[in-house]
This record gives C-alpha cells, sequence and structure tokens, in this order.
C-alpha cells in the first residue's frame, strides 16, 4: 500500500467510510474507528418521459472492470440494444473493447461522456449492467438509481443494498447475470417497480442535503 495513504490516515484527525464493509477493514487493518457516511448525488435531476430501450454499461474501460464480460452478455440478446460508455484507462484495453464493441450490431461503442451530459443516457436506460471485479459505492449506481433505473451487478453489492432494497439483481454468477437482464427485458413490471424503490433508496440515504448534516455533525465533533 503506497506509504502517502498509510501516512494521511495517520495524520487525519477523522476517517469516513462509505459502507459498513470498508468501516471495518479500517478497523480490522489499520485500528481505526472512522465514521460511516454514504456517499451522495444531488436529487435535483428529474425523471424524463422518455422511453426505456437500452441497458448500460458505464465505468472506466479497464480490465478490472471486466467490459469483456459484458459484451460477452450483449450476444445473448441480439434483440436489445446496449451501450458502453467510459473513457481508457491505465491497461490499455479501451482500443481492444471499442473494436468488439463495433463488431456487434446491438451494441454502440459512445466512448468518454462528460458527467454533466451522463443523466441524459440514463433517462432511456432499462437497466445499468455493471461487471466490475471490486468497487466502493459506484456513482453510477445512485446516478441510476436516482433516474429509476434498476442496477443488474455481477460482483458489488454495497452493503447488500440491491437486495434488502431490491433495487435490481446481484447476480453473482455469469449465467445468473444473463438470466437477470432477460428478466428485465421481459418484464417491464419489475423493472418499473425497482426501479421506483431505487429512486426512494437515494432520497432516502444518499440526497446530498442528508449527507451534508452529517458531515457538519463529524466536523463539529473536531472543534
Amino acid at each position: 500500500m503506497p506509504y502517502f495513504y498509510k501516512w494521511g490516515l495517520r495524520m487525519s484527525e477523522a476517517v469516513v467510510s462509505q459502507t459498513k464493509k470498508q468501516q471495518k477493514e479500517f478497523l480490522s487493518n489499520f485500528g481505526i474507528n472512522s465514521y460511516l457516511i454514504k456517499n451522495c448525488i444531488s436529487v435535483e435531476n428529474s425523471i424524463s418521459s422518455k422511453k426505456k430501450q437500452k441497458f448500460l454499461w458505464i465505468g472506466t474501460i479497464t480490465a478490472r472492470k471486466r467490459p469483456d464480460l459484458f459484451l460477452q452478455a450483449t450476444a445473448k440478446f441480439p434483440d436489445e440494444k446496449f451501450l458502453i460508455i467510459g473513457g481508457p484507462g491505465r491497461d490499455n484495453i479501451y482500443d481492444e473493447i471499442k473494436s468488439k464493441a463495433f463488431e456487434m450490431r446491438n451494441v454502440k461503442f459512445i466512448g468518454f461522456v462528460p458527467q454533466r451530459e451522463i443523466f441524459s443516457y440514463f433517462e432511456e436506460a432499462k437497466a445499468l449492467i455493471c461487471t466490475s471485479e471490486s468497487e466502493g459505492f459506484p456513482n453510477t449506481f445512485l446516478q441510476a438509481w436516482l433516474h429509476e433505473v434498476p442496477v443488474i451487478s455481477l460482483n458489488i453489492d454495497p452493503d447488500e443494498c440491491i437486495c434488502d432494497h431490491k433495487l435490481g439483481f446481484h447476480s453473482q454468477s455469469f449465467k445468473q447475470l444473463i438470466k437477470d437482464i432477460e428478466n428485465i427485458s421481459q418484464n417491464e413490471k419489475i423493472a418499473e417497480e425497482m426501479g421506483k424503490n431505487g429512486k426512494e433508496y437515494v432520497m432516502k440515504y444518499h440526497n446530498i442535503e442528508v449527507i451534508t448534516e452529517r458531515y457538519i455533525k463529524v466536523f463539529n465533533q473536531l472543534n
């Protein structure tokens, strides 16, 4: 682990964790009691009335995020539309993924999209698909739920929120991922219910106004 990361932890008056898992790891690995404060998102973006017609994959295009698995999954659904959005990472697989995506008739490779423009893609999304091997708490999950879009995640379910709050599917295997995509594809009612659950979850637990108050409480305790 980088020296400056450890040094920063030692010098900090307070450490904040995004999830209960991170909180436990700070304690077990560094002996640090951290404050649990979830990441936040502005809830001002309105829900669009556009027809939900595409599946999304969004993230930096690196091997750890497994965009190759997303492309394998899209091959199972020739009648569905898929978008892959993201800029290049450090491991130089961007061109390879881009080339493979252009060979597929049902996949559109968008590439990098500025943050201020990303919400327009969620407005037409049936679901966000996450194939990443590891994450903290992806901001793309919050962006999806804010727009009433369920998340289909292969490996990541921070503090089991997807399962506990019925915000989508935590597939845990590629075979189940295919089944979960099929479920959303064929059952508009389930997708709609999970999408509404997602909006309610974000408003209750990740609203920037709520999270700001929690940070203020931490800062006040340090004075």
